[in-house]
């Protein structure tokens, strides 16, 4: 099969036609705007005309593959050697390139830059800085509470340390945190 489009039905009976009217494959091509070639071969054998099976090499991407790729691309800054190892380790990363970029699904874009400091930004954190550099406990039971795995309630409880009283109404310093799970 050639590289063209086939020849329509409309096109088709109007070569039937014009050769009936005794016309040349040339004037009927320059008539119907198509190629002398394609003309010569439908009036050979009008039959067989686009019966021919054009096979070619096989696709190293199945439409799976490629749809796995698409979703594990998007919304990532994965590339396309990540991608292959992990999805198509049997074909290059090239063409995993090709693929994604000839994807409609996906579009490239830049990712936003985060904002410039101002002249009222700069003062302004150098005071929390200057204000929060003391903090030690504190800091130390934020990373405790933030530390905690996802699905999982946190409760901090305060304990007396063995060996030492609390009086009525007072707390001790000693922070213990312990996590249980939600689910």
């Amino acid at each position: 099969m050639g590289r063209g489009t086939q020849l329509t039905d409309l096109e088709k009976g109007a070569i039937q036609a014009f050769k009936s009217q005794g016309l040349s494959n040339r004037s009927i091509a320059s008539q119907i705007g198509r190629s002398a070639n394609v003309i010569d071969n439908y009036v050979k054998d009008s039959d067989a005309y686009g019966l021919k099976k054009s096979s070619g090499r096989p696709q190293k991407l199945t439409p799976r593959i490629k749809r796995r790729l698409e979703f594990a691309a998007s919304n990532s800054q994965i590339g396309s050697r990540p991608l292959r190892t992990a999805l198509a380790p049997h074909c290059s990363h090239v063409t995993v390139w090709k693929a994604l970029k000839s994807s409609p699904r996906l579009q490239r874009q830049l990712m936003k830059k985060k904002p410039r400091l101002t002249g009222q930004h700069v003062p302004t954190r150098y005071r929390w800085a200057r204000d929060h550099v003391h903090w030690r406990q504190e800091w130390r039971q934020a990373a405790r509470l933030l530390a905690a795995p996802p699905g999982f309630r946190i409760f901090v409880y305060l304990m007396r340390p063995i060996g030492r009283g609390v009086g009525r109404g007072g707390f001790t310093s000693d922070l213990k945190c312990s996590t249980v799970n939600s689910k």
